[in-house]
């Protein structure tokens, strides 16, 4: 199917559905309203009332659609509002025509606006190609910029990593720092508790000392006393012996006087010598 020599529908249902477009109603009800007989109208006689009768046939021809299709006033998408809007752009261009001159040197105006545009256009389009040939000759120089900011980049990470080793480094050193000056002070703690105990070693000496001159001061009394008593003791010898010596004197006469005491002067010889020997003995001691 061709309309104004273009094609606009090529297969048996398109055709149909631009016809029941055109025509507003189906197939079915087209050959109902051109080839139903007088006889099969019989049965509209059974409807009462001219008016449902009426509504019968309209909806049998398909005249309801054509009615919806036209539209009640104020629908939009209808033929009645297409044809009103279709009025109302012929009256507004009926009612510019007096606004040509307006229009035409409206026009003039736009028109030196887009030649000066154009000029402008053109002369940009100068300074775009000359920025183009200077972007082009500097090319090699960014290049070069580029491969200098990368290198600066990695230049400038080494360099913050080289200063967070720094701060380590620093932090270390801040703790051995502390650590010597930790070191410097228990030394010195350690060498005043060397002279206290250099102090107490040599008051324990002197202690020590002092517990033997104690001990010998002891003995020198003990070793008095005992002299004393043994002096006192030699005294008391001495003077026994002075007695026995004067004794042994007198022995031979007494023996001449009584021989029966012979023995007993035999004895007191014997203790004689003994005492004898035991003063002698103390007198070395």
């Amino acid at each position: 199917m061709r309309h104004d020599g273009k094609t606009i529908a090529n297969s048996t249902k398109a055709v149909n559905e631009k016809l029941s477009q055109l025509l507003g109603m189906t197939h079915q009800e087209f050959f109902n309203s051109y080839f139903t007989g007088q006889k099969d109208l019989n049965f509209l006689g059974a409807i009462k009332g001219a008016t449902e009768r009426e509504r019968f046939i309209a909806k049998m021809l398909g005249y309801e659609r054509l009615s919806e299709v036209q539209g009640a006033a104020g629908k939009t998408g209808t033929l009645r509002d297409r044809r009103r809007q279709q009025e109302r752009q012929v009256d507004m261009l009926a009612g510019s025509r007096g606004n040509i001159e307006a229009i035409t040197a409206q026009i003039k105006q736009q028109q030196a606006e887009l030649a000066e545009a154009q000029a402008q256009l053109e002369s940009l389009n100068g300074v775009l190609i000359a920025a183009m040939d200077r972007k082009q000759a500097l090319e090699p120089k960014i290049l070069e910029l580029e491969r200098d900011r990368d290198r600066f980049n990695h230049l400038d990470r080494q360099h913050q990593v080289q200063q967070a080793n720094l701060a380590q480094i620093n932090r270390q050193i801040l703790q051995l720092n502390q650590e010597r000056d930790r070191l410097v002070a228990e030394a010195e703690k350690y060498a005043a508790l060397s002279l206290e105990v250099a102090d107490y070693a040599q008051m324990q000496a002197q202690v020590t000392n002092l517990a033997e001159q104690k001990q010998s001061a002891i003995k020198r009394s003990e070793l008095q006393v005992r002299a004393v008593k043994l002096e006192s003791e030699i005294s008391n010898l001495q003077q026994q012996l002075a007695d026995l010596e004067h004794l042994a004197l007198s022995l031979p006469q007494i023996q001449e006087r009584s021989p029966i005491t012979k023995a007993n002067n035999r004895q007191m010889q014997m203790r004689f010598e003994r005492k004898c020997w035991y003063g002698k003995s103390n007198k070395q001691i």
